[in-house]
């Protein structure tokens, strides 16, 4: 048999430093960006990307105006993490999808939402509830915006129920008058 040897965590072909020195060295010789894509490819692929070279790369994608695959490796990454390791990720992915697409893409935008706070430790949702209630605000209906905003009532954490609790019954009020 001509099997390699398994790669352990400190083998060249799993050092993190090895993998951001390939990554870096590509975006600054590469000839072109098939170049560049094909190494941040490969890290996601093995599983060797942390969540800041998720970023790093879509990042990237998005400057070059490639939207919808920097779309796709945001949605890679939250594949790979798990919380609270993503958050950075779901931020990012849904505050430039929001940039991006504004209220013209709203029913993908929701749907990314309800996967992002589908998993969301109750700790870590407020802002997200918050997020997405501002967008149906501004794009949607008041009463969605209402809607989010009990959902969110019943699941963040324990401190911070109040604060959501407060800001409903404001809504409530100014969308829908005093009685309500």
């Amino acid at each position: 048999g001509g099997e390699a040897p398994a790669a352990d965590a400190s083998s060249p072909a799993r050092s993190q430093r090895v993998w951001d020195l390939r990554c870096d060295l590509e975006e600054s010789v590469a000839a072109t960006l098939d170049e560049v894509r094909a190494a941040y490819d490969d890290r996601l692929a093995r599983k060797l990307a942390p969540p800041q070279t998720v970023l790093n790369y879509a990042l990237l994608l998005w400057e070059k105006d490639f939207f919808e695959e920097a779309f796709r490796v945001y949605e890679r990454g939250v594949a790979l993490f798990h919380w609270p390791n993503c958050v950075e990720i779901w931020r990012t992915y849904l505050a430039k999808f929001a940039e991006r697409y504004g209220g013209r893409k709203l029913e993908r935008l929701r749907d990314l939402y309800d996967q992002c706070l589908a998993g969301c430790p109750p700790d870590l949702a407020k802002p997200f509830y918050l997020d997405r209630a501002k967008l149906e605000e501004e794009h949607g209906l008041a009463r969605r915006e209402m809607e989010v905003l009990a959902r969110a009532a019943g699941r963040v954490s324990r401190g911070e129920r109040r604060a959501v609790v407060e800001l409903y019954a404001e809504r409530a009020r100014v969308s829908f008058g005093i009685g309500k």
